[in-house]
């Protein structure tokens, strides 16, 4: 599930205003981001790749997404860190 206002980036555009070009865009390959099921994504969480998500992880609101999360966690913040399991315990 994946709440209202939540961007999930893939791409980005050169620094350099000489390599920022329309033709340029389509041919960048996008980074991957790989939600793996069982998500909840929070509203207003920005997600930017390349970064994966595990099965079963909870993001909070207004997070951002900027490594790797691992499975069945409860994560949150600017960056996002992984604070508790969702299920259970430590």
């Amino acid at each position: 599930m994946i709440s209202s206002h939540v961007a999930i980036v893939g791409n980005d555009h050169p620094f350099d205003a000489s390599e920022r070009t329309i033709q340029d865009f389509p041919s960048s390959p996008p980074a991957k981001v790989v939600l793996e099921g069982d998500n909840l994504i929070g509203y207003g969480t920005i997600i930017l790749g390349p970064v994966t998500i595990g099965r079963g992880t909870v993001v909070g609101a207004g997070s951002l997404v900027t490594h790797d999360l691992p499975r069945d966690v409860v994560a949150y913040g600017r960056p996002a860190v992984a604070k508790r399991p969702r299920r259970g315990r430590l």
